[in-house]
């Protein structure tokens, strides 16, 4: 009998320096939930800043593009400045930039060799509660006669 138990024993021993494979791992991998809750904060936050900065950006690149193209064209520096902008409005609402302030922000300036045509403004995103993002965007070309 006590030759069983001695045997039972040896069967259910536990893992030894010997027997390895069965040993549980010393130290855990991967994140607990307080890690994976600041990374989804993290992610959310990032994910949402984007939302609000990424479309000022495409709206200014199709600006610049339009201002650009104006460039290129022949005869428009001489035109007057209300013509000028309602020639970049019409343009701007064909590409679904609507509600921007361009007689304000559209500065025209005669020179010598043509027109320059200067475009600063801000844009504010609200962002939470009382604070706002800011971007302020600028550019200027020249119109040849």
């Amino acid at each position: 009998m006590d030759e069983e138990i001695a045997m039972q024993s040896k069967q259910h021993q536990y893992p030894t320096q010997k027997n390895k494979s069965l040993t549980l791992p010393k130290k855990q991998i991967g994140a607990s939930l307080i890690g994976w809750m600041f990374i989804i904060l993290a992610l959310g936050t990032v994910a949402t800043v984007g939302t609000k900065l990424v479309p000022l950006y495409v709206d200014h690149n199709t600006i610049s593009n339009l201002m650009d193209k104006m460039a290129g064209e022949d005869g428009l520096a001489d035109k007057r400045k209300s013509d000028l902008v309602k020639m970049m409005e019409g343009r701007m609402k064909l590409n679904n930039i609507r509600n921007f302030p361009l007689k304000e922000n559209l500065e025209v300036e005669r020179t010598k060799n043509g027109t320059d045509l200067k475009l600063n403004y801000e844009a504010r995103v609200p962002f939470f509660q009382n604070i706002d993002f800011i971007a302020t965007f600028s550019k200027e070309i020249e119109l040849r006669k």
